[in-house]
C-alpha cells in the first residue's frame, strides 16, 4: 500500500514474483525493479508461495478506507490452513531453518498499515488544530475591527455632542 519505492519497485516485483516466479538465474520474471532477484528458494517453495498467498494490488493507494476494506475482505475469505505438510526451507550462507506455516499474528505488512494509519490520524489532528487556530485568528480580527469601529463612533458622537453643547452655551441655536 502507499507509494511505490523508487528504484527497487518492491511492490511490483512482489506481484510479478507471485504471478510469474523466477528464471534460472533467480531473477523475478516481469519485475522492473533495480535488482529483482530471489535466492535460496527452489521451485517447490515458489509454487507453495503462489498457491498459499493471494496478492492484493494496492500500490499507490493511501486511502485508509480502501486499505481497511481490502484487509477486511481478505480476512472474510480466509480459506484456513493448507491441507499439506508444513514446508521447511534450508537457507544457504549460514542461515537457519525456517518453517512456513500460515500467517503470523502480527505480520510486517499489518504493522506497516497500522503505522501509516497512525501517521494519517496524527496528520489529521495537526491539520484540525491549524484550522482551529486560523479560525481563532480570523474571529479575533473581526472582533478587533468591531471594537475599533464602536470606539470610533463613540468618540465621534462625543465630539459632535460637545461641539453642539458649546454653541448652545455661547448663545446659538
Amino acid at each position: 500500500t502507499g507509494m511505490e519505492v523508487k528504484g527497487h519497485i518492491t511492490g511490483q516485483s512482489l506481484i510479478a514474483f507471485h504471478e510469474n516466479g523466477i528464471d534460472a538465474d533467480g531473477r523475478v520474471i516481469g519485475a522492473t525493479g533495480a535488482i529483482p532477484f530471489i535466492q535460496n528458494l527452489d521451485a517447490d517453495a515458489i509454487a507453495r508461495f503462489q498457491e498459499q498467498v493471494e496478492c492484493v494490488d494496492l500500490i499507490g493507494t493511501e486511502d485508509e478506507g480502501k486499505i481497511s476494506a481490502a484487509v477486511k475482505a481478505c480476512a472474510a475469505k480466509d480459506p484456513g490452513a493448507l491441507d499439506v505438510e508444513p514446508m521447511i526451507i534450508k537457507l544457504e550462507e549460514g542461515g537457519g531453518e525456517e518453517e512456513i506455516a500460515g500467517f503470523r499474528p502480527m505480520a510486517a505488512e499489518v504493522a506497516t498499515v497500522r503505522a501509516r494509519i497512525k501517521e494519517l490520524e496524527t496528520a489529521m489532528v495537526v491539520v484540525g488544530n491549524m484550522n482551529k487556530f486560523a479560525a481563532g485568528v480570523y474571529a479575533a480580527k473581526i472582533e478587533g475591527i468591531m471594537i475599533g469601529l464602536t470606539i470610533t463612533l463613540i468618540l465621534l458622537g462625543l465630539a459632535v455632542m460637545s461641539e453642539g453643547a458649546l454653541s448652545f452655551l455661547a448663545g446659538g441655536t
